[in-house]
């Protein structure tokens, strides 16, 4: 089978975070329970909770930064498209508003861990749907 000639639409993501992010990195959410350990685990993670965000329109809110720490806070506007927003208080198809502030814990210039502090607001349910669980 030849390979494909088409670009990877994720590549630049990957590397990105690659390039940033230890191989030991920690990711969590803890409103949501979850815990994420290691470079290609957090990776597969952000990438199927980004698939979920449909037409996402990010607001900065601020960020503030010290040796060895970075803090940034976001809006996130976006239509939930499925399931990967494992224990978000979402369903397919809501118009969600997430609030989150982002703790990054650096070693050198790189993220050893990663920390989201959420609030999740519906701002139009979808028809006809449940709450994932």
């Amino acid at each position: 089978m030849p390979e494909s000639t088409e670009p990877d639409p994720h590549r630049r993501f990957v590397e990105y975070y690659r390039s940033r992010y230890l191989p030991r990195v920690r990711w969590s959410a803890p409103r949501r329970g979850l815990e994420i350990v290691g470079l290609e685990a957090v990776i597969h993670h952000l990438l199927q909770e980004a698939a979920c965000m449909g037409s996402p329109e990010f607001t900065p809110v601020r960020r503030a930064s010290a040796p060895g720490r970075v803090i940034d806070e976001q809006v996130v506007r976006f239509v939930h498209t499925g399931i990967g927003l494992v224990g978000a208080p979402i369903a397919r198809g809501d118009l969600v508003e997430l609030e989150r502030v982002r703790i990054f814990e650096l070693e050198g210039d790189q993220v050893k861990s990663e920390t989201h502090i959420e609030t999740w607001s519906v701002l139009e349910r979808a028809p006809n749907t449940r709450m994932q669980s």
